[in-house]
């Protein structure tokens, strides 16, 4: 049977990609909008964030994808910083948000890929 990753360490290792995760409406909002690419979706948000959608990290990464501001606040909704923030710890916005940028570039915009 799959075990969850202990709290103590959130970088997956390879062989949690294939691991059980909580059923929540964050995960199986990931699996909806990443279909066949769920598994390293899963793996990956896990990895950057927990599937905690309101972390903001020192760097400016926010929510269940760590969606970097500097990199992508043009385009993110919101008049202000806080404003923007707010739409990203929206977990659906934020899910659908790293699926366009996985659209786009695949995986290579989320240091975790190389952790899991």
């Amino acid at each position: 049977s799959a075990t969850l990753i202990p709290p103590n360490n959130p970088a997956p290792t390879a062989r949690s990609v294939k691991a059980g995760y909580p059923v929540t409406p964050i995960t199986e909002e990931i699996k909806l909008v990443f279909g066949k690419n769920a598994a390293i979706a899963l793996a990956i948000s896990y990895c950057e964030s927990g599937f905690n959608s309101l972390v903001v990290s020192r760097t400016s990464d926010v929510g269940v994808f760590q969606i970097n501001l500097a990199a992508h606040g043009a385009v993110i909704p919101g008049a202000t910083r806080a404003e923007k923030i707010v739409w990203l710890q929206n977990y659906k916005n934020n899910i659908q948000f790293a699926y366009q940028l996985f659209q786009r570039s695949g995986w290579t915009p989320w240091v975790c890929l190389r952790l899991i």
